[in-house]
């Protein structure tokens, strides 16, 4: 009889680590997921924060091209993004197919992951920009420096130029 109540007790307890090991296992797949979709979501905003800046831009930089006038526009992005033009005429991959001028919003230099660009038919510069060699390709960059960045979108001949608001341009 003792033996019997062993055994029943060594399955009792076997029943439960196996019952608990399986609900570590489940918690642990739960978690992984949800971060996974944590990461995906925040990954879709950060893409979406780009392209109603881009959008934004695009907006301020067509009327300026056609109206001649300044304008200054609030940028809302991450700091450590990049604004980017392109001298050369030498876009990312995809973007800005038969288009004479190109504005990217990246989150590197290199343009490689989340980016949103917007082509133009005429030309847009960085203004007093950094000249930078990302992958081969010479580009002028902006670098972000505040969660909010006011950029000033003016007419220079035929080239619509972008370039941080300076504390003179207030006066």
């Amino acid at each position: 009889m003792k033996n019997n109540k062993n055994n029943k007790k060594g399955e009792l307890v076997g029943e439960t680590t196996v019952k608990v090991v399986i609900a570590l296992v489940v918690i642990v797949i739960l978690i992984i997921a949800i971060v996974k979709a944590y990461k995906i979501l925040n990954e879709s905003n950060e893409q979406e924060k780009m392209k109603k800046q881009i959008e934004k831009l695009n907006f301020n930089i067509r009327d300026v091209n056609e109206k001649g006038s300044e304008r200054i526009v609030d940028i809302i992005l991450k700091p450590g993004w990049i604004i980017k033009t392109f001298p050369n005429n030498d876009y990312p991959e995809g973007e800005c197919k038969k288009a004479y001028g190109c504005l990217c919003i990246c989150e590197d230099y290199f343009c490689s992951d989340t980016k949103a660009c917007e082509g133009f038919d005429f030309e847009v510069k960085v203004d007093e920009g950094v000249f930078v060699i990302a992958a081969g390709v010479l580009v002028e960059t902006m670098k972000i420096e505040k969660s909010l960045e006011n950029i000033v979108v003016f007419r220079d001949k035929e080239t619509v130029k972008l370039r941080k608001e300076k504390i003179e341009d207030k006066n």
